[in-house]
């Protein structure tokens, strides 16, 4: 269960970090300026903030036998998680 959501995860993150760009540098048209504007600003920096979130993780990637100290860093630092890899029933758990 937790490699399939793993997975999933990481093909949303994917598609986000591609729209997000696209959406960056493609030129706008004035009537498409206003439609869904909040949206979609609340989409992209949530999607800036969990690009930044990662690159931590790279760390743990990059330098040998360094995964051992991930649950520390993860205890420490607990919203270093991106949103796409929280499960619905650990934001049920914070809620309460």
């Amino acid at each position: 269960h937790g490699l399939a959501h793993s997975w999933h995860g990481s093909k949303v993150f994917y598609k986000e970090i591609k729209e997000y760009f696209s959406h960056k540098f493609k030129p706008k048209k004035e009537e498409e300026k206003y439609i869904d504007q909040y949206s979609k600003a609340v989409k992209m920096l949530r999607t800036s903030k969990d690009g930044l979130k990662m690159l931590p993780f790279s760390f743990f990637l990059v330098v040998p036998f360094a995964e051992f100290g991930l649950p520390l860093y993860l205890l420490l630092f607990p919203n270093s998680i991106p949103s796409q890899f929280i499960s619905h029933e650990d934001v049920e758990k914070k809620k309460k």
